[in-house]
């Protein structure tokens, strides 16, 4: 069965293009060169511009999440980014999909 995580971030205000930066470079090398990652999209808010950010990420199944930790570059990114966040929320789901191809 293929599982989701929704990642909430609260950034610390002056550092929200740094988190973004990173994040987005993770997630980049994370669909790039992970086999189990299928989708990792980055969402900011569209009005009232908080240092917020939220992560969605797909993947074939729960092992594959397991295996993106023991990355080089999410460890980077971990290394990275700490002293940017003020609070970090993950939530794990299953999918269940329904999408047009």
């Amino acid at each position: 069965m293929s599982s989701a995580l929704i990642v909430r971030f609260d950034i610390v205000r002056d550092h929200h293009g740094a988190f973004l930066s990173a994040v987005q470079a993770n997630a980049a090398r994370s669909v790039a060169e992970e086999p189990g990652c299928v989708r990792f999209d980055v969402l900011t808010p569209l009005v009232n511009r908080v240092p917020r950010c939220c992560c969605t990420r797909f993947y074939t199944d729960p092992a594959a999440f397991d295996h993106h930790l023991t990355t080089e570059h999410y460890h980077d990114y971990d290394a990275g980014t700490r002293g940017l966040v003020l609070s970090k929320t993950v939530t794990f789901l299953a999918v269940s999909e329904n999408a047009k191809t």
